[in-house]
């Protein structure tokens, strides 16, 4: 139960989600835990991975992945990393516990990296390790309402600086309406990098915190009524 949220932006990304954990104990029980996993290319350029679905399932995935454990250049691009660790690290690991408990994995993942030639990159992951590379990435059971509000925005002209608060206000107005999202009471968790500076990882501080909560309450849909009349008025006398 979650809302993982990453959004490739002009100068950089941007991987967002909530903390709220929810395990079935013939209840639901909740919990807290970060959902942003930080992974290094050997050259120092981070790899960021955000997930949803089954925590032990995505926990196990990641683990699968530390590029570390791979012999990729130190200067690989993300695509290399989807490529030749990821696609058929994952893939085996679908098979074997498809096998093994005889349904797969439960899980999806958002990752994004500068590559070396200073170009962004993001990319959804899915459980059998196909990937698509994307704009955006929504997952989790929020992800609906955050998809809503991201398609309609030109996220590639955003800075990562808009982005980042833009992702907090999303996964916080989600947590408003979604009883399984909540990024607000216990936190959030955004990770970001700029084109500019590609080895340092930028993330939500509890000031960045204060001022998400702050335009929670600023920015609104109060005017969508007169957007709406605006629109038909408008069609009506074309």
């Amino acid at each position: 139960m979650t809302l993982v949220i990453g959004v490739l932006c002009n100068d950089g990304i941007v991987i967002g989600g909530d903390r709220l954990l929810v395990k079935f104990r013939a209840t639901d029980l909740k919990s807290y835990a970060q959902k942003i996993t930080t992974y290094q290319f050997g050259d120092g350029r981070p790899i960021i991975i955000g997930s949803a679905g089954t925590r032990q399932d995505a926990n196990r995935a990641i683990k699968e992945i530390d590029p570390k454990l791979y012999s990729l250049r130190e200067s690989a691009s993300l695509m290399e990393y989807l490529e030749y660790v990821v696609e058929p690290r994952l893939a085996a690991f679908h098979a074997r516990l498809r096998e093994a408990r005889g349904r797969p994995p439960d899980y999806s993942l958002v990752v994004g990296a500068i590559d070396s030639d200073g170009k962004p990159n993001l990319a959804t992951v899915y459980a059998d390790g196909s990937f698509d590379l994307e704009v955006f990435s929504t997952m989790g059971v929020g992800a609906p309402f955050a998809e809503l509000i991201l398609r309609d925005i030109e996220l590639e002209n955003l800075s990562v600086e808009v982005a980042r608060f833009l992702v907090g206000y999303v996964i916080a107005k989600v947590s408003l309406v979604h009883h399984d999202v909540d990024g607000i009471v216990n936190g959030m968790d955004i990770v970001a990098v700029e084109k500019s500076r590609p080895k340092e990882v930028i993330r939500l501080s509890d000031v960045d915190f204060g001022k998400v909560l702050d335009l929670l309450q600023k920015i609104t849909f109060k005017d969508l009524a007169d957007q709406i009349q605006e629109a038909l008025i408008s069609q009506e006398s074309e």
